[in-house]
């Protein structure tokens, strides 16, 4: 209908807004400073590849969340926020799911880590501290910079470990043992469900504020 449309166009207005603001700081950050210190990798036409592929994802993916948000706060009566509330947290643990495997592909080649000591020394470091983990990858992190780093992602079955390829060149295996060890730390002190716990109070009480301001005329009429 024209106030769900309305409401697109609103939400992806804000989106440009802040998006075109921040582009000039950014383009700094990356092809000045980062060139400076002989970080930078990512050539204009990547950067720019980049950008366009989070715009068609921010669409396809984003219109439809948008959509049924509005769709709740139209449909549901006065308690509209707690539908709200339930579908975005449900949305938000999809969409760390799928991630590994959907998206983060369209933006780096992943390749799985060569039988070796290298693995077999990831392997037992995650024994050690419980993590299961679906894989463990190598990221062609080098298109874009020169920086080293590891992480894990996903949820469940989907979890996985990946190491930028320039961790794998750049440092010997006990360095880069070390940095993963400290990614895993996050894992082993729960810091990723207690972060998970927090942004879910914080979205409840988000929601419930907007569920009394959204009626508040002033408000309303600014917007």
């Amino acid at each position: 209908s024209i106030i769900y449309a309305e409401g697109l166009i609103f939400c992806f207005g804000v989106a440009f807004i802040f998006s075109a603001a921040s582009l000039p700081t950014d383009l700094y950050a990356t092809f000045r400073l980062e060139t400076r210190f002989g970080f930078n990798k990512t050539t204009w036409k990547l950067y720019f590849t980049d950008k366009l592929k989070g715009i068609v994802l921010g669409v396809l993916i984003g219109g439809p969340f948008l959509f049924v948000v509005l769709w709740l706060m139209d449909a549901t009566g006065a308690h509209w926020w707690i539908w709200a509330f339930l579908f975005v947290s449900g949305f938000q643990l999809l969409m760390v799911a799928v991630y590994p495997t959907i998206i983060a592909p369209l933006f780096n080649k992943f390749e799985p880590l060569p039988e070796g000591e290298l693995r077999n020394r990831i392997l037992h470091l995650a024994e050690q501290v419980g993590f299961k983990a679906q894989g463990i990858y190598s990221m062609d992190g080098s298109r874009r910079s020169a920086h080293s780093n590891a992480y894990f992602t996903g949820l469940g079955k989907a979890k996985r470990i990946v190491l930028f390829d320039t961790l794998i060149a750049q440092m010997t295996m006990d360095q880069g043992l070390a940095v993963l060890a400290h990614e895993m730390g996050h894992y082993k002190m729960k810091h990723i469900r207690r972060m998970l716990m927090v942004q879910t109070i914080f979205l409840f009480t988000g929601f419930y504020v907007l569920s009394l301001l959204v009626s508040y005329k002033p408000l309303f009429s600014a917007f």
